[in-house]
Parts: structure tokens; C-alpha cells; sequence
């Protein structure tokens, strides 16, 4: 269902949720705050020069604060553009969620010795929503506060049902969020 809540891929969602991340697209929950959109449109900018994305990258990263200013306050309205031609855009956002959610989920899922396609949809969804570095509230610290009450010898099933339980306790709030 990604962020967007529907099973149909959303490139076209874009929105300031006012949460810091300044704008936030895709079913991937890519932002501008950090060089996930720049790393978009860089890829765009390579196979099509003339997309009038380019004219952000100047601006980018750009939080909260920084969206409301020009030109970025043109920024929704350029990518929903760019994002109705498909091809170019796509390819960028797939190629970009392939190295910053599916490579680091399957690196983790090998780790942790998980098999089961359900065990891979978990630490997916887990880096997807989370994200994967160091802080706080990522797959890692989830991953380490899971097994700190799991006993030895745990069967995969435990520790999934054990690592959602803990990304639920953090998402009610009983848990530090880093970028919350």
C-alpha cells in the first residue's frame, strides 16, 4: 500500500506535510530536505536535459522553510508535471528507491537470516517507512531493541511478529522518534 495508501504506484503525490522533510513525493516518501529529490532529478536531468525540474536543483535540499520561498513554492506543480510524462521520472524514482529501500532491505533481511517472502515484505516496509541509518527511530535501532527481548534461538516468525510489535510501540509514541 506504500505511504500513499494505494496499491497503484503514486509518482505524482506531492505534498509539504509540514514535518520538516520539506516536500515529500512518491509512494517512496522521497524528500527535499536531504538529496533524495536532487539524486531524482539529477537521474532525469541525464536522459532528458530540457525537464523543467532542473531549475530546482539549485534550491535542493530544501526544508520546510525553505519550500515556501521561490522558486520552490513551483515545485508540486513541476513535479506532477514531469510526473504525468512517466517514463524518465519513473525510471528515477524506481532506480532511486532500488538503492535507497530495496538493496539496504535485502542487505538486512540476509542478516538477519530472513527467508520467507512475508519476512522480506517486513524489512522492506520497515526501511521504507523507517529508513536505515543510525538514529533512533531506523530499521537498525528497531532491529536492536527486537532481539535485546527475544531469547536465543528465536524461529523467524518470532522475531518478525517481535519487530512489529516494537515499530508499533514506536509509532504510538512509547518510543523515540529522530525525525519526528
Amino acid at each position: 500500500m506504500f505511504e500513499v495508501g494505494n496499491p497503484e504506484p503514486a509518482f505524482a503525490y506531492v505534498e509539504a506535510l509540514r514535518d520538516g522533510r520539506g516536500c515529500t513525493a512518491t509512494q517512496y516518501e522521497f524528500c527535499t530536505y536531504n538529496d533524495e529529490i536532487s539524486s531524482i532529478i539529477e537521474r532525469i536531468v541525464s536522459s532528458r536535459p530540457a525537464t523543467p525540474l532542473r531549475q530546482f536543483l539549485p534550491y535542493l535540499p530544501a526544508a520546510d522553510a525553505e519550500i515556501a520561498r521561490e522558486p520552490m513554492t513551483r515545485f508540486p506543480n513541476a513535479w506532477q508535471a514531469e510526473a504525468a510524462r512517466r517514463t524518465a521520472l519513473v525510471e528515477a524514482c524506481e532506480r532511486e528507491a532500488d538503492i535507497r529501500i530495496a538493496a539496504p532491505a535485502l542487505h538486512y533481511a540476509r542478516e538477519l537470516q530472513l527467508t520467507t517472502p512475508i519476512g522480506l515484505c517486513i524489512v522492506y516496509d520497515t526501511v521504507l517507512q523507517h529508513g536505515h541509518a543510525e538514529d533512533g527511530d531506523s530499521l537498525q535501532a528497531i532491529i536492536g531493541r527486537t532481539k535485546r527481548v527475544l531469547s536465543s534461538g528465536y524461529s523467524e516468525r518470532e522475531f518478525l511478529m517481535r519487530l512489529l510489535e516494537v515499530r508499533r510501540e514506536q509509532r504510538a509514541g512509547s518510543m523515540p522518534c529522530a525525525t519526528c
